[in-house]
């Protein structure tokens, strides 16, 4: 799942080729759904044969990005309201089918676009669109890992990806340069309280001290 413009959205689990989206959140009302509010996306793309289910779901800018195991789609415009009147969503638009994204816990935004683990090591999809292969340097660390999460640590300019083999990969998008962090045996990790703080294995938790 994954917010865009105001609603939730959802890739249903009886039949992944189906998007389903929220009426308008607002404050202090519980998300509502409604069996109107679907937007189905064909596993097929004209020319491009087979993409396959969704897999995966972000925002950018005012793009949905919808990932496939191969392929990338968006959709764009703005929803209908309460009633169902008024939908200039877009039909699904194919960006490309040189990568996708299986693993939605790997996504993260940064100031150039989205961070990606796809099944050819780590890519970004910048905001023009285009897809690169940023994870280069770090190729041998990420072959035959799980990227378990990805988060944009405030106050810097790093990424941090956590993989299943309990090495942090860190990249800063401001000097374009790859670091790993050790002893960081990491099942998952979020931001709290402004700081780095990752899940182990054994259900401990711990936070990054300042400094």
């Amino acid at each position: 799942m994954a917010l865009f413009d105001t609603r939730l959205w959802l890739v249903s689990a009886e039949d992944p080729n189906l998007l389903w989206f929220s009426k308008q959140v607002i404050e202090a009302t519980p998300v509502e759904m409604s069996d109107l509010f679907t937007l189905y996306v064909p596993p097929t793309t004209a020319t491009q044969g087979t993409t396959g289910p969704i897999r995966s779901l972000a925002p950018m800018d005012d793009k949905l990005i919808i990932g496939k195991r191969n392929a990338f789609l968006y959709v764009n415009g703005t929803g209908p309201d309460n009633t169902g009147a008024g939908n200039a969503y877009s039909q699904p638009i194919f960006i490309t089918s040189t990568v996708g994204c299986e693993n939605q816990k790997s996504i993260v935004l940064i100031p150039q676009g989205l961070m990606f683990q796809s099944d050819k090591g780590i890519w970004l999809l910048d905001r023009g669109l285009n897809t690169s292969y940023i994870g280069a340097p770090v190729e041998d660390f990420t072959l035959g890992a799980t990227v378990n999460s990805a988060v944009a640590v405030p106050e810097t300019n790093q990424v941090r990806f956590t993989l299943s083999t309990g090495i942090t990969l860190m990249y800063d998008y401001y000097y374009d340069q790859w670091g790993t962090f050790t002893g960081v045996p990491s099942v998952s990790s979020c931001i709290y309280e402004e700081s780095h703080t990752f899940l182990n294995q054994y259900g401990g938790v711990y936070q990054e001290s300042p400094g």
